[in-house]
């Protein structure tokens, strides 16, 4: 009797455990119809700076160079130098378009932005679902909430899915990084970060961020040479590439030869705009995803038992990439509304805070804000979605998208 119901125990955990799995994989594959399908894949990637990411890739898989002399006139985003003519953007991002365009190839007939707008969807979405499989690595049942909340309730569904910005990419290579870190494997993390930083090379701060942290509270070296080392020498790659495509041994050469950031002069101009990324409501990360304040806020609060000590510094690491990004560069990037800037921050630090949902639900105090911040998060993604079937320039032009 007692093995009767013993083995009748074990029936029933692997059947509700196997119907645990296909609700992930429903739920993960709706998440990928969403992207996909909110709104029509051929109306994305009409933007120049998409373009100026995309059009490359076509003209490598199509004559086999980067090379753009006679395409000029196509990009403002295309520089003419000693070398030829070349795109501005990133290695990194133009290589993930390239990805999109070579697997297009036997169906091309000329370029089109379909290939670089599904390579957002898929990156973005493995990001999520990466996300995803980390924390519920962390807590179980988290597999959901997290493409609800990281998914929906933040830019990663209106920006990163929607057309193919370099923070599609990076995301992933920073939630692929962070989910090899809990899995303990400090070198493969480390080339992840690295990839990231060719696509992105801001997010260098946030894989020498990670390692140095986790250095200092393990007390060793490893990971400064592991986590750290590759990312500095892709940046360090990254300012040759410049040198030898642009002149210049700035890090920022590429946009120098299209003239430059926007100016940002003084502190008060710098503070002002740390606080426009932040907490100002037209382009906030705290506003746009408040859900992301709420978590943060219990997980300092009350300590969070079982996780990773160094998984802690993440939210203070993401910060610090903010501000640095913030000093640099205005915080709008180039949209009416909404953020995409602190992305990859946000990735970073989610499995975090999204840790701290499990505990947030079982007290009243804490259940309805976070419930009322996460769905007001996937509301006004979802609205920014809606509005950007015609791209807004400006917000005077708003009305204008709407009615076509």
């Amino acid at each position: 009797m007692g093995l009767d119901l013993s083995a009748r125990a074990e029936r029933t955990a692997l059947i509700t455990l196997d119907w645990s799995r296909v609700a992930r994989i429903v739920a993960s594959c709706a998440l990928l119809a969403v992207f996909a399908f909110s709104r029509p894949l051929e109306g994305r990637g009409h933007i120049s700076d998409v373009d100026a990411t995309t059009y490359p890739a076509w003209v490598f898989v199509d004559t086999g160079t980067f090379e753009l002399s006679g395409h000029q006139e196509h990009s403002h985003w295309f520089v003419s130098t000693e070398s030829g003519v070349y795109s501005n953007r990133s290695p990194g991002a133009i290589g993930f378009a390239t990805l999109g365009y070579l697997a297009a190839k036997p169906w091309s007939t000329g370029y089109s932005t379909l290939p670089g707008t599904v390579v957002a969807v898929l990156t973005s979405w493995l990001a999520v679902v990466l996300v995803a499989a980390s924390a519920e690595r962390l807590r179980p049942g988290l597999w959901i909430p997290t493409l609800v909340f990281f998914g929906l309730g933040t830019a990663t569904w209106s920006i990163s899915a929607n057309q193919l910005w370099p923070h599609g990419p990076a995301q992933l290579m920073v939630a692929l990084a962070v989910w090899l870190l809990i899995a303990k494997e400090d070198v493969a993390s480390g080339l992840a970060f690295a990839i990231a930083v060719l696509v992105r090379p801001p997010t260098v701060l946030l894989g020498m961020g990670v390692g140095i942290t986790k250095a200092i509270r393990d007390r060793s070296w490893r990971p400064l040479w592991a986590i750290s080392g590759p990312p500095a020498v892709a940046a360090g790659a990254f300012v040759v590439y410049g040198r030898i495509v642009f002149g210049s041994w700035s890090p920022v050469a590429s946009y120098e030869s299209v003239g430059g950031f926007y100016g940002l002069t003084g502190l008060g101009e710098r503070v002002v705009n740390w606080l426009s990324a932040l907490v100002l409501p037209r382009h906030g990360v705290l506003v746009w995803s408040a859900w992301v304040l709420l978590c943060l806020a219990y997980s300092y609060r009350h300590r969070l038992g079982g996780i990773p000590n160094w998984l802690s510094a993440t939210p203070l690491i993401a910060a610090m990439y903010v501000v640095v990004h913030s000093s640099l560069e205005v915080a709008s990037g180039a949209l009416p509304y909404n953020y995409r800037y602190p992305l990859e921050a946000v990735t970073l630090c989610a499995p975090f805070i999204l840790a701290a949902m499990p505990n947030m639900t079982r007290v009243r105090l804490w259940r309805m804000p976070l419930l009322l911040t996460g769905w007001l998060a996937v509301f006004l993604q979802g609205a920014f979605v809606f509005l950007s079937r015609c791209w807004l320039v400006t917000p005077e032009l708003a009305m204008c998208s709407l009615f076509g």
